[in-house]
């Protein structure tokens, strides 16, 4: 049951197909696979508004995540929001635009900085600290530091001069203000303290309790409060001392569990509910909970059978595709019967071993190998195959394309396209082919960080693509080209950092790789970067409509520097300046 759980969290945090990397998403703040807030919180939200009860947000963390918040909940109460806005389509836009709806946008983001002297709020500040020392880094310097030596409050009078909310008495007003104005905010809690304090309770994020005539209900909803624990929150009453953890738990401190958050939509509002002491109606949410655990059930059982089917078929369709080849095969005995037949197809057979191109000798040796081989086409002429299989490898709103590529003669061939595995006639296994790639092809093994997203399938009507290994010889060329789409998560970037900054992420940097002929054990160097994949897709398209072709620079810069000494530096250069 417990991994029938996870899969249905995992499932619940995707976003749907049509919204994810769309525009809508994008200018929400959703520019990954999944979310970056509970939908509890946009339910909870519409569910209080609707009923017309006063109320204030803080968002809280330790973290630096609080700009993504802002961006998401604007989208939310703008009615941008390309999942959570119809939640409230019947209210109206929360952006003090409508009449008794107040601005529920988050304006501000503070930063609350804590020392023996109290605490200190930044107002509109978002900070860690100086650059060259930050309150974290501090927090975590070995051996552990045995006293504050920050001088936060220095630093915000002389260097941040930021304005500033200080001490209980002032922050309690401050809270007291923010919930009668309904307003909505964020704050950066100090992290530094904390930890210096060894994760308790005191030292964490303050809430203050607040007091007047009007009865007002406070809660802190967080997954690190534990059941007999506050352990991350400092809860002080009116007077400023320490609430009871008997006191305060499930009153003012309630606990989140992240993935009945995840699957509940009502989970904030019933835990709000349960915090008043209202009676909760939880069996609809129950069944509907088993209920989806049994569609979950059934739907992967029928994903397995339809991806069972998938790999036969797909088996079938590589067994018949090598058998279609083989019977268009051109049958070459030797080196000898291949010059014969090349010359009297009329090939320039001068033209082999110069000029750039392999000798006739090095494609035999291809031919007698299966990396590629001679058939004759539609117009009964003689041309060489090679099968390419193209990998379109996602992570985020980025996709992995190859700009250009040189050979040790310092021969340049633009590119701007997908990374290409040439597969010969003796492979037989697609999955082989693949592992193989994702393991070696871009010099560091990044087989477990990518997950398939659609099969590889055989394009005939792709277009052609040029490379060094399309213009190896002096004889027309033609492309078998199959494509598949894989995508590398936000979790496996995490989980492998430095694997996948060898590859220029998680931020997108040009990297270059170096591959081996295995006919003549020449070097190539490739040259690769992260497109936006809409701007890939985009100039496809173009391409495809038969839009006109960008001038190949790497045929530019070979004119232009033909017998220059430092011709490939300056070639270099120019492919950088135009991201080719």
């Amino acid at each position: 049951e417990m991994l029938k759980v996870l899969q249905l969290t995992l499932k619940r945090m995707q976003l749907g197909v049509e919204v994810k990397y769309s525009k809508e998403a994008e200018a929400a703040g959703l520019k990954g696979p999944t979310f970056n807030m509970f939908p509890t919180i946009f339910h909870m939200a519409a569910t209080l508004q609707r009923q017309r009860r006063p109320f204030a947000l803080l968002f809280r963390s330790f973290g630096a995540d609080h700009e993504k918040i802002q961006l998401e909940w604007n989208a939310f109460c703008e009615l941008r929001h390309p999942i959570f806005s119809r939640l409230i389509e019947d209210i109206g836009r929360m952006d003090g635009t409508v009449p008794g709806i107040p601005d529920r946008r988050i304006h501000s983001i503070h930063t609350l900085y804590r020392d023996a002297s109290g605490p200190l709020l930044l107002l509109d500040t978002f900070t860690n600290g100086p650059d060259e020392s930050s309150w974290d880094a501090w927090a975590r310097a070995k051996p552990k530091p045995t006293a504050d030596t920050r001088q936060g409050r220095q630093w915000v009078k002389t260097v941040q001069k930021a304005k500033t909310v200080e001490g209980l008495s002032a922050m309690r007003k401050f809270f007291q203000q923010h919930l009668e104005k309904e307003a909505t905010a964020a704050i950066k809690d100090d992290w530094a303290w904390w930890q210096f304090h060894g994760e308790q309770a005191h030292a964490g994020k303050l809430m203050t309790l607040l007091s007047g005539k009007k009865e007002t209900c406070q809660v802190f909803f967080d997954d690190n409060i534990e059941p007999f624990n506050a352990r991350i929150v400092d809860c002080r009453d009116e007077y400023g001392n320490t609430v009871p953890d008997s006191s305060a738990i499930d009153k003012y401190l309630v606990k989140v569990n992240p993935v009945e958050a995840m699957l509940d939509d009502n989970y904030f509002f019933r835990k709000l509910l349960a915090s008043q002491g209202d009676h909760l109606d939880v069996g609809s949410s129950l069944i509907g909970l088993q209920k989806q655990l049994t569609d979950v059930e059934e739907e992967k059982g029928s994903l397995q059978k339809q991806l069972a089917n998938m790999g036969q078929q797909l088996k079938n369709l590589m067994e018949e595709n090598r058998r279609m080849k083989l019977q268009r095969r051109i049958n070459i005995r030797d080196e000898n019967e291949l010059h014969t037949i090349l010359q009297k197809e009329g090939i320039d057979m001068k033209l082999f071993g110069t000029q750039g191109f392999k000798s006739l000798a090095n494609l035999y040796q291809e031919i007698e190998q299966g990396s590629c081989w001679l058939q004759v086409n539609d117009q009964g002429r003689i041309v060489r195959v090679i099968d390419v299989l193209y990998l379109m490898i996602k992570f985020n709103d980025m996709l992995l394309v190859e700009s250009y590529e040189q050979d040790e003669s310092n021969r340049i061939q633009t590119r701007n396209y997908l990374p290409g595995v040439q597969m010969w006639l003796k492979d037989t296994s697609l999955q082989t082919v693949l592992d193989h790639w994702f393991e070696t092809g871009l010099q560091v093994n990044i087989k477990k960080c990518v997950e398939y997203e659609e099969m590889p399938v055989y394009q005939p009507e792709a277009p052609q693509q040029q490379s060094l290994a399309t213009q190896a010889y002096p004889l027309p060329c033609v492309v078998q080209h199959s494509q598949g789409s894989f995508i590398i998560s936000d979790k496996e970037a995490e989980l492998n950092k430095d694997i996948l900054s060898k590859i220029g992420l998680p931020s997108g940097k040009h990297f270059a790789t170096t591959s081996q002929d295995l006919v003549t054990s020449s070097t190539v160097t490739h040259f690769w970067r992260w497109d936006k994949l809409k701007t890939w897709q985009a100039n496809l398209t173009q391409t495809s409509k038969g839009a006109t072709q960008i001038q190949d620079v790497a045929v530019t810069c070979a004119k232009l520097f033909k017998d220059h000494p430092r011709a490939d530096v300056y070639q270099r250069l120019l492919l950088q300046m135009f991201e080719v």
